[in-house]
């Protein structure tokens, strides 16, 4: 985890594999949330560009839009958050929450 680059390429190659990222369960976007909230405090621009896998969820279905935007609004919600984090996650929600 303190290494990007190696980080970078783990769960990047998680969110690369659409199928399995975007399985109906949602436990991808979970897992994906809690290493972005894990990976803030250390890193939090490598935190901030891979939260990007989450950026074209208003394309999914209704069900996992609601999953996913579940995923967002907990890192938002997350103390402490970093800037680049807290950006990135209220950008893809929208101003207000709301897209």
């Amino acid at each position: 985890m303190e290494s990007p680059n190696r980080f970078r390429s783990v769960i990047g190659a998680l969110a690369a594999n659409h199928a399995g990222f975007h399985h109906a369960s949602g436990a991808s976007y979970k897992l994906m949330a809690d290493w972005l909230i894990r990976l803030d405090p250390l890193n939090p621009q490598t935190a901030a560009r891979l939260s990007s896998a989450f950026d074209a969820w208003p394309r999914y279905d209704e069900g996992r839009q609601r999953l996913i935007r579940a995923q967002l609004e907990r890192i938002i919600a997350t103390p402490g958050l970093s800037r680049d984090l807290a950006e990135m996650t209220q950008r893809m929600l929208g101003e207000g929450g709301a897209v």
